[in-house]
């Protein structure tokens, strides 16, 4: 009787849709990590088409994006303050001054990071 080797798929092979930007792509793996923090499980391409990476892909990719010097750490801070939030921070508003530098921070981080995730293949 022959004996089968089982093997996962390369990403490569794996069927999947790229993210519209680097904003889609950071509060999907948020809310997929948080979830998984309250006991979901997570399977990859269940309900149709998947994404063509796992949650901790991206945050890997801004991690080591920050650690070379590629993202400040104040702009690293926010991706994550307003990660956990689910919510990008507001534009600039008038009746609220301390929002005006997280929003530019929020977009210089995105911009950085939309590049690196670009090349990995998983925004569009």
């Amino acid at each position: 009787m022959p004996r089968f080797r089982y093997a996962s798929r390369p990403v490569e092979q794996v069927a999947g849709e790229p993210f519209a930007d680097a904003e889609e792509a950071w509060l999907w793996s948020h809310q997929c990590l948080a979830d998984r923090g309250a006991g979901a499980r997570i399977e990859p391409r269940t309900g149709g088409l998947g994404k063509v990476c796992s949650p901790l892909d991206v945050l890997i990719a801004a991690r080591r994006l920050a650690l070379v010097g590629g993202l400040a750490r104040d702009q690293f801070g926010v991706l994550m303050r307003f990660g956990a939030r689910l919510l990008p921070p507001d534009p600039p508003d008038p009746r609220d001054p301390a929002e005006a530098p997280a929003a530019a921070t929020w977009q210089a981080a995105l911009a950085r990071l939309d590049e690196t995730l670009r090349i990995k293949g998983i925004v569009a």
